[in-house]
């Protein structure tokens, strides 16, 4: 008996038992290869050494480990390009709408600037005024925004390929990225 293996995925995990290749002759085989060196150089040798020693065996495909895995999480990096453009997307229109609400909170109070310049107030401290006023509320929903990261970020931390745990200084750097 040995550990579990992933065969079928990176995410999902089979018990093994490898017994005697005569014991049992599957009707496909499966063979790993470590070299050091690349892949398109040691495949036609493989091709090569295996037709040596038999001509008619098919060889239907060789691939790198490189390739199999990054065929194994093709769907899944697929839905993440997918919801990254919806995230930015998303980004991009609550840009415009903190626009809009600035813009139209500013044109509410054109009287009033006009007033505070008539009194002698300058043009850097009106746009302090409208940019403290309009700061308040973006890091108001900026904090809530990230405390629900990283809630949905624990949420989804069952998703994540168990390679390494995830630390708090790993926790920090996908709250700075995302």
């Amino acid at each position: 008996m040995v550990a579990d293996t992933r065969i079928n995925g990176l995410k999902d995990t089979a018990a093994m038992v490898y017994i005697p290749y005569w014991a049992f002759t599957p009707w496909t085989l499966s063979f790993m290869v470590r070299s050091s060196r690349p892949s398109d150089a040691l495949i036609p040798e493989m091709r090569r050494a295996i037709w040596q020693i038999d001509p008619q065996v098919a060889i239907p495909a060789l691939k790198s480990m490189d390739d199999q895995v990054s065929e194994s999480v093709a769907s899944d990096r697929f839905q993440t390009m997918v919801l990254s453009g919806f995230g930015a997307a998303a980004l991009l229109l609550a840009l415009l709408g903190v626009y809009g609400v600035l813009a139209y909170s500013v044109t509410l109070r054109r009287r009033e600037f006009g007033i505070r310049i008539a009194l002698g107030s300058r043009k850097s401290a009106l746009t302090g005024l409208v940019l403290r006023q309009a700061a308040q509320p973006v890091l108001l929903g900026t904090g809530a925004g990230l405390a629900m990261a990283g809630i949905a970020l624990r949420w989804c931390a069952a998703c994540f390929i168990k390679r390494r745990s995830w630390t708090r200084w790993r926790w920090a750097a996908a709250y700075c990225c995302y």
